[in-house]
């Protein structure tokens, strides 16, 4: 029910012409979250549009990528959001989704589990497609992207 109400009340605020950084304070301040919002992109993350790391608990936003859509940014801050939320409230979530937020696989292969307060990784040889469509199959992505 809280998921709900929140989603609800996102709508509102993005009909009503709210910006991103209200998006992202009302969020905050809703769950409770202590996460940081960034603009400048971890090494290695150069060509991503967004990222949320759950150990330092922050949202990294890419602007400096071409926008080819007025939805794009919009898009991607509330997709990295919600997985702030995931991570910082599990407890709102399936099961499913839960067990699956250690685990991480990037488009090129690289792999990651959170562990012990650090990342774990690993990589895997094979063609771009195969991971792209695990990336896309994982729990909390799905999520995300609805």
């Amino acid at each position: 029910m809280k998921l709900q109400i929140y989603e609800e009340t996102v709508r509102n605020l993005l009909w009503s012409g709210a910006n991103m950084e209200t998006i992202f304070l009302y969020t905050k301040d809703y769950f409770g979250l202590s996460c940081c919002l960034s603009f400048q992109m971890p090494e290695g993350y150069e060509n991503a549009f967004g990222l949320y790391d759950p150990l330092i608990q922050t949202l990294f936003l890419n602007q400096n990528l071409p926008i080819t859509s007025s939805i794009h940014p919009l898009y991607y801050s509330l997709h990295e959001l919600r997985h702030a939320i995931q991570y910082s409230c599990p407890e709102l979530f399936s099961q499913e989704i839960r067990i699956s937020l250690p685990y991480v696989v990037q488009y090129d292969g690289a792999c990651f589990k959170m562990g012990n307060g650090r990342w774990l990784s690993t990589h895997l040889d094979g063609e771009q497609s195969w991971f792209t469509e695990l990336y896309l199959s994982l729990p909390y992505e799905l999520d995300a992207n609805q």
